[in-house]
């Protein structure tokens, strides 16, 4: 009979990120170690917020 999965790498669960940040927080407590701070996520806001790096020259046409 075939195997379902390679049991040596387990198989991907949907893990909620926030119990997970919990979870690790609760056992850096426990420790007493500091957790690295959390990377923001600025991709869609910096975006929105930059200037661009091209200028439009108003007497010249786009085509």
């Amino acid at each position: 009979m075939a195997k379902k999965f390679n049991r040596a790498r387990p198989q991907k669960k949907n893990i909620d990120r926030n119990k997970l940040q919990k979870y690790r927080e609760e056992i850096a407590r426990e420790l007493g170690v500091e957790l690295p701070e959390r990377k923001k996520r600025t991709g869609s806001e910096a975006d929105r917020n930059t200037t661009p790096t091209f200028t439009f020259k108003d007497d010249t046409p786009l085509y």
